[in-house]
């Protein structure tokens, strides 16, 4: 009998999701240790514009819109650059190979 299956793995991914993101969508700071510990949990949250700092790029893209939208888009252009590459795999066409045939 497996202790942790698929759906309580997947119930404890979202609970750290949530409370990860506690001082963000309740904009409070929390005294430490809890802030230390929400630190450790922030890798669920899978924060592109965070992971990226496109925030540096251009402060316009700190808002929460800016942020709605690019936490949308990017998986998705993340998503088909790799069925693209699938299907060219599953097809026997390589990128590489098809830019040496141009050349």
């Amino acid at each position: 009998v497996d202790i942790l299956d698929t759906s309580s793995l997947k119930i404890i991914f979202s609970t750290l999701q949530i409370t990860a993101s506690l001082p963000w969508v309740l904009d409070i700071t929390f005294p430490e240790p809890f802030a230390s510990l929400l630190r450790v949990y922030e890798f669920t949250m899978l924060n592109f514009v965070h992971i990226l700092s496109v925030e540096c790029w251009s402060p316009s893209l700190a808002k929460h819109g800016s942020q709605a939208l690019l936490s949308g888009l990017i998986p998705v252009v993340i998503g088909t650059f790799i069925w693209a590459r699938y299907y060219w795999c599953r097809r026997g066409i390589s990128p590489v190979a098809a830019e040496r045939k141009s050349s």
